[in-house]
Formats: structure tokens, C-alpha cells, sequence
């Protein structure tokens, strides 16, 4: 996202605010930090682009920019409680006393804010991080003086009266008053208002008070967001042609997937474009009211329409090519490759674009709070091979998530199924990849070279070591480090322990050397290192892995989007990914969205 395309902060504001209303923080936070940067006399990009970079999970990089910009010198309450906003979101990413600690952090923030202010939306999320501190005393003592402060303010339009019964739906919670507390949440959902940020943070708030209660949080539902879909299904038959989804069952399975839709108010759609019911579905996307449609292609396009769309005919080939088109046309929408080659009649490309889709769906539904669901066209039969509908419905159940089912009668017998892929045995496999390397140690004398190896390299190889079978290739050079892995979760945990180690050393005379560690995931072909005579990893997302590492800060995890979207999907649970932003590898290699590893059970 450029700059340039807005010819004044004024309109790169609106835009900025526009994606983070339809709960798209990462675009929001592109356009508002590229406007601070082309504006930079704008206080307001600045404050935006630091807030959306918080909502969508960014909290280290948006605390960095809190003190770079030197927010907390603006006087104004949004800027002040921001302050204790970056703090909330880093005690939850942690545990036990350290979390205490930053929900302390954050009530004193929030109340130097009130203080300074008197303004209530300070004042009621003071209340609520003493509270979550276990501080139920200092709680208290505020709710009253800020349920005065809020019958003060005169609210501004619709989304201040919709804050003004949050405001009081929150208080009502804090001061044990359920009945209040849902009234005021109802007149808050009966406003309507469309701000997909304001809703979810209003709903994670209050959840967060719920849980510490102890108290069922089911009637916060009244603030329902649009869920986030995952779509998949059976590619269509030509007119005439017999098999599991037939031409003749268009009309029945596009009123399905309508239907299914309006039930369940979906408006982020993930997933592919094969002929039939990815194209269905992506059709209903672009006609939804404010929908949005990321397709994610396993591959090149025009190989994609050779294995996966021409066989149905022509018309799905202009119908691929219209939703392309206009996914692309507008930064709504989003267009995603899993690798940038082309096909290949590798059959393992098809699993691993669907397993993209899945975690992108699932990273979405996380930044927005809102419900993940995955819906599939599917006749109910397993599966044939290695990829295909029911391995898709199969890896997202494994992860205990739903799967809506809009049912394709079985024939009986069954019809001859159509594949219009050949089969061929996989050349690629799914590989995490992590590439390493020490800053400063072109600096090392000559001398410190043998201490260098025993000491560092050494502590390196015994993390290493403890993985065992999990690392199914390794290699060095000079203080470089390459590891690939068929687990993304055994790749993060590894990269979490060489750093854990590697930052524990006592270097002794030797110059501080702090570890950078950059990981990806993507499909690579397995081919023989003829210099080492043995088996190795090549093509372009390897190239990517070791993009990202020259960009990555020095004693950090950084990754790739995929990468990201992979432990998400996996639920890997004692690890969490925090975007960083969107930066350009390195040589030339292009814009990327990167992500820093951060340990869940650490207690710093």
C-alpha cells in the first residue's frame, strides 16, 4: 500500500479508517503508517497507525512507534490511553505474575490518562484493568465517579452513542450488575452501527471481566460479528458429464451456499477458485454487502486453470477469470499464491494452498475475535488421495473447529468420478525452514574464532541435538544456520530455544553476538547437495526464508505470513505470532508481512 495514492493525510486518514471499521488491521495499519511517512506533520496517522497496529496483534512494533513518535507527549485522551492499550495487549500474551504486572501497568496508564483527561473511556478501562489485576477495591472506587463522567459527554453520532452504553454496560459489569449490564449492552447493539473494531474490542473487554467473575459471557452474543469463512468444495461436471457435483446441481448448491451465508452473517471468505463451489462461493463474496473475497491459488493462474477450471468448460473459465479480476481491483480483496512456480502434476501443492487458506481464515477470525467456520460442497465420501475436499474438511476438524456441510446427494451407484489432474508422485514436499546468523560476526578477529565455534556454535548444535528426528536437515557455514522441519511447531520451538540459549552465554571477552532467526513455510523440492553428498532443500521458499533473515532484529524470531497462519491453524498454543509489518526483504526480494515469535509461557 502506497502513499501516493492519497493526495492528502486528510484522505489517507479516511482510508486508513475505512479498512480498520471493516476489521482489517493489517491493511489499515499499511495505509496509515505509509501516510505518516508521507505526512508526517499528521498527529492522527501517526495515533492510527500505531492503533491498528495493536489491534491486529502488533504490540511489541506498535509500542516502538508509541516512543519514537513520541505519542505520550500529545495531550489528548486517545493518545494517553492508547498508552495503557499497548500494555493490556501484552499482558495477555503472558502469564501468571507477569501478567498481573502488565495489567497494572496498564490501569496506570489508563488512569493518568482519566486523571489528565476526566474522560470515560479512560476512566472505565482503568477500572477494568485494576480489576483484571485482582485489584477489586481500586476498581470500585472509580466506577461510580466514571459513570458521572460519562453522563457528562454528549455523545458524537452514532458510533459515540454506541460507545457511551458500552461505556455503561462495562461499568454495570464491573459493579456486579448483570441485568444493567445487558440492558445497556442491547442499546448499544440496537444502534447498529457497521465498526467491526469498535464491536470486537467492546466484546474482548467485557469477556475478559466475565471470566475474571466467573460468569457466563453467552449474552455478550448480542454483539454478533460477521464470521470468517473458510470455503471448499467438489469441482463441477461439464453439462452432460456424470460425476460428484453435476452441472444440474448448480442452482440447488448456489441457493446452499446463499443461505448458509445469511444464516451465519459470513463476510470474510478464504479459499480457492476451481471450478464449482469455490467459484460459487466466490461469487456470493463479491455480492455480499461489504464482503470481502481472499482467494489463495496453490500456484501460477494459468496452470491453476489447466488442472482445476478448463474441464468444466469455458464459462468457468470466464468466470475464474471475473473473479480474479476483480479480487485484484479492489484492496478489499485479496489474491494469494502458495508457491510462485507453476504446477508440475505435484498433487502435494493442492493440501498445502488449502492448509494457506485455513490459517490465513484463522489469523483473521483472531485479530477480529469473531467466530471461524469452514464450509464445504462435499458428498460425504472420503478421500481418494492426497488432496481433495475431504482431506481439507479432515485437517481442519483435526483442530477441533466446525465444518458446515452443504450436502451433494450421493448417486447410486455412484457416478465415475472426473479428474482432469494427472496423477503424478509429489517432486515438493511442505518444509519449515529456518535460516540463522550472528550480527557482528564479520567483526570477530582471527582469534576469536576457535572460541567462537566451541563456545557459540556448540551451544547452537546441543539445541539442535535435543530435537532430534524433528530436524530432518541441518547445516552451517562460518555462524549461518539452516534447519528445515516437517512440523511448523517443532521449527517455532526450536527457533525459541536458540535464541533462549544463545542469549544465556557468557561470552567472555568476545563481542556480543546476538542470534537473528527467520523462519517460512512452502513446498520445496528434495534434491542432493552434490558438494556434501547428501540429501538438501531447494527453491524459491527457501530463497524466501533467507530474505526475511538479514531483516530480522537481532535477538528475535521473525516470520513469514504463512509461517504464521500454519501455528494457527495447528494451534500451537504455547507460542503466538505478533505482527511486525509489512517490509521489503532483502535484495530486492520484495514486500512481505512479518510476524515475531513470542513464547507464551515465558515470564518476562
Amino acid at each position: 500500500m502506497s502513499s501516493a495514492s492519497f493526495p492528502s493525510s486528510e484522505a489517507a486518514i479516511e482510508a486508513a479508517k475505512a479498512r480498520e471499521r471493516d476489521g482489517e488491521m493489517l491493511t489499515a495499519h499499511e495505509i496509515a503508517y505509509e501516510g505518516a511517512l508521507a505526512f508526517p506533520a499528521s498527529a492522527l496517522l501517526k495515533y492510527l497507525a500505531v492503533r491498528t497496529l495493536a489491534r491486529a496483534g502488533g504490540t511489541g512494533e506498535a509500542l516502538k512507534l508509541y516512543r519514537d513518535w513520541q505519542l505520550d507527549q500529545d495531550p489528548g485522551e486517545d493518545a494517553r490511553a492508547l498508552r495503557g492499550r499497548l500494555a493490556k495487549d501484552s499482558a495477555m500474551r503472558r502469564r501468571g505474575p507477569a501478567r498481573i504486572a502488565r495489567f497494572i501497568e496498564a490501569a496506570r496508564a489508563y488512569e493518568d490518562a482519566y486523571r489528565a483527561t476526566a474522560g470515560s473511556f479512560s476512566g472505565v478501562n482503568a477500572a477494568a484493568m485494576w480489576f483484571l489485576a485482582g485489584q477489586q477495591e481500586r476498581a470500585a472506587a472509580l466506577v461510580e465517579p466514571v459513570r458521572a463522567a460519562s453522563a457528562r459527554e454528549r455523545p458524537n453520532g452514532a458510533l459515540g452513542l454506541y460507545y457511551h452504553h458500552a461505556t455503561l454496560a462495562e461499568l454495570a459489569l464491573l459493579a456486579d450488575d448483570d441485568e444493567a449490564a445487558q440492558r445497556h449492552l442491547e442499546e448499544a447493539a440496537a444502534i447498529g452501527i457497521d465498526d467491526l473494531a469498535a464491536r470486537a474490542t467492546t466484546r474482548r473487554q467485557l469477556r475478559l471481566i466475565c471470566a475474571q467473575r466467573g460468569i457466563d459471557d453467552g449474552w455478550l452474543q448480542v454483539l454478533r460479528l460477521p464470521i470468517v469463512a473458510h470455503y471448499l468444495g467438489h469441482r463441477i461436471e461439464p453439462p452432460g458429464g456424470a460425476g460428484r457435483f453435476e452441472a444440474a446441481q448448480e442452482t440447488a448448491v448456489a441457493a446452499g451456499i446463499d443461505a448458509w451465508i445469511r444464516q451465519h452473517d459470513a463476510r470474510f471468505f478464504y479459499g480457492a477458485l476451481a471450478s464449482g463451489a469455490d467459484i460459487l462461493f466466490a461469487e456470493a463474496a463479491l455480492a455480499r454487502p461489504r464482503g470481502e473475497l481472499h482467494i489463495v491459488l496453490p500456484f501460477g493462474e494459468a496452470d491453476f486453470i489447466e488442472a482445476s477450471v478448463r474441464s468444466s468448460g469455458e464459462e468457468w473459465v470466464r468466470r475464474f477469470e471475473s473473479c480474479l479480476d476483480r479480487a485484484r481491483s479492489d484492496k478489499a480483496h485479496s489474491v494469494t499464491f502458495g508457491t510462485e512456480g507453476g504446477y508440475g502434476g505435484d498433487e502435494a501443492l493442492f493440501p498445502y494452498g488449502a492448509r494457506l487458506a485455513m490459517g490465513l481464515a484463522v489469523l483473521r477470525g483472531q485479530r477480529l475475535g469473531t467466530e471461524v467456520r469452514q464450509v464445504a460442497v462435499w458428498d460425504g465420501r472420503p478421500a481418494t488421495g492426497a488432496a481433495g475436499t475431504a482431506v481439507d474438511v479432515e485437517r481442519w476438524q483435526a483442530g477441533g473447529r466446525v465444518t458446515d456441510v452443504i450436502d451433494l446427494p450421493m448417486t447410486d451407484p455412484p457416478a465415475a468420478h472426473r479428474s482432469a489432474r494427472p496423477h503424478a508422485s509429489p517432486h515438493r514436499e511442505i518444509r519449515a525452514i529456518l535460516y540463522g546468523d550472528f550480527q557482528g560476526f564479520s567483526g570477530l578477529k582471527d582469534e576469536d574464532m576457535p572460541r567462537f565455534n566451541d563456545l557459540v556454535m556448540a551451544a547452537v548444535g546441543e539445541v539442535i541435538a535435543s530435537f532430534g528426528p524433528g530436524i530432518d536437515h541441518r547445516n552451517s557455514w562460518g555462524d549461518a544456520i539452516y534447519l528445515t522441519f516437517a512440523e511448523v511447531g517443532i521449527a517455532a520451538r526450536c527457533a525459541l530455544a536458540l535464541q533462549r540459549r544463545v542469549s544465556t552465554l557468557d561470552l567472555g571477552t568476545l563481542t556480543p553476538l546476538p542470534l537473528r532467526l527467520a523462519g517460512h513455510i512452502g513446498p520445496v523440492w528434495r534434491s542432493l547437495d552434490h558438494i556434501r553428498s547428501e540429501p538438501t532443500w531447494l527453491g524459491a521458499n527457501v530463497t524466501r526464508a533467507a530474505r526475511l533473515e538479514p531483516k530480522t532484529i537481532p535477538g528475535q524470531v521473525y516470520v513469514t505470513e504463512p509461517f504464521a497462519a500454519a501455528l494457527a491453524l495447528d494451534a500451537v498454543s504455547d507460542i503466538s505470532c505478533e505482527f511486525v509489518g509489512t517490509r521489503p526483504g532483502a535484495k530486492d526480494f520484495g514486500p512481505m508481512r512479518m510476524y515475531r515469535l513470542i513464547s507464551t509461557t515465558d515470564a518476562g
